[in-house]
């Protein structure tokens, strides 16, 4: 899937991303796939996959879009 980094909070190293079709998906620092956690800034495009979770979806393999070397196979 792809979105925008909505927000970020850096003190709960996590933050949200705001999917192409409009849901708002948490994120932890331990999702990041080949970036730092402080490199990420609100309004960066990135791609992901969501992960069901007992709490909700989560985000996982976040990737800016620049950095993504393939693209994802659904």
């Amino acid at each position: 899937m792809e979105g925008v980094v909505w927000g970020l909070y850096r003190d709960k190293q996590g933050g949200l991303i705001r999917g192409n079709d409009g849901l708002e998906i948490p994120f932890d620092r331990a999702a990041l796939s080949n970036v730092d956690f402080q490199a990420l800034f609100a309004g960066q495009r990135v791609c992901y996959r969501v992960r069901s979770t007992w709490w909700g979806p989560e985000a996982v393999e976040v990737q800016p879009m620049e950095l993504r070397s393939q693209p994802y196979k659904y």
